[in-house]
């Protein structure tokens, strides 16, 4: 298995990516779809239990009420513009048609498809890269919130895989393992932000960490951020930063967990 992703120099491999998850990855989806149709001057409102690709027409991306970027057939609404705040998705045109997969399912389908994990990273790793252009440009007045911070002494779950969660957290002294089906798929690093995907889209944690040593851990709750990413906008760089990093870490990970075990691999999502 190709483990090296180099797609996050590359942004514009984005759409050749999203077309190849859409036309190769998501015919083997056998759960939950949805159809939605989005009028002209509509808004598709995402909760985080789908999601969402576009099967014909168009619909624009606004952050702020702003246009950014028009999406069209085989674009996928992906997790990365729900790190920015104020991001909705208005039907232009004729309106646009789109296709809704349960996230839940989706990540099923990861854990039991390697290819499909690898092309998914691949195409978080490429649309940070792209989209933190555009959303660092945005200007948005914000008071930031204070943190909390939260102590958790060795061996303690500091988050729990497959539970549904709305905290984000950000490691600021100490040292924890990231645990995925029982294997140790990662490590969090002195202040990196983990925690955040499935807070932003909804989705139930893919892996759990587990505190080595004491380690103590400054705390958001999902609104307050957002907040933050307002009036910080160079933490969305750090944030999407760190995401391609684990993401990166773990595919490396998974294929010597192949080659160690063929009896049993153990496969790992998305924090």
């Amino acid at each position: 298995m190709e483990t090296t992703l180099h797609w996050h120099h590359n942004p514009r491999e984005l759409e050749t990516l999203s077309k190849r998850f859409v036309e190769e990855v998501l015919p083997r989806f056998s759960g939950t779809v949805r159809q939605r149709f989005v009028p002209a001057g509509e808004t598709l409102e995402l909760n985080g239990s789908c999601l969402w690709v576009v099967r014909d027409g168009q619909i624009d991306v606004l952050v702020n009420e702003r246009p950014i970027e028009s999406l069209k057939a085989q674009s996928v609404l992906g997790p990365w513009f729900t790190a920015a705040p104020g991001v909705s998705f208005v039907g232009v045109g004729d309106g646009c048609h789109v296709v809704g997969y349960d996230n839940g399912e989706i990540s099923t389908l990861f854990r039991h498809a390697d290819s499909a994990l690898h092309l998914w990273s691949a195409m978080v790793t490429a649309s940070a890269a792209k989209y933190f252009t555009l959303f660092s440009t945005l200007k948005v007045k914000a008071v930031p919130p204070p943190p909390t911070f939260r102590t958790f002494s060795p061996g303690e779950v500091i988050i729990r895989e497959g539970e549904f969660a709305h905290e984000v957290l950000c490691l600021v002294d100490g040292d924890a393992d990231v645990i995925a089906h029982g294997a140790k798929v990662g490590k969090i690093k002195r202040e990196e932000i983990f925690g955040a995907l499935a807070a932003l889209t909804g989705a139930p944690r893919m892996a759990s960490v587990v505190a080595n040593k004491t380690t103590t851990c400054m705390v958001f709750e999902r609104d307050d951020f957002e907040d933050l990413l307002r009036s910080h906008t160079s933490l969305m760089s750090k944030l999407f930063e760190d995401m391609a990093r684990a993401m990166h870490e773990a595919n490396a990970n998974i294929a010597r967990l192949e080659e160690g075990k063929k009896d049993g691999v153990k496969r790992w999502g998305l924090i």
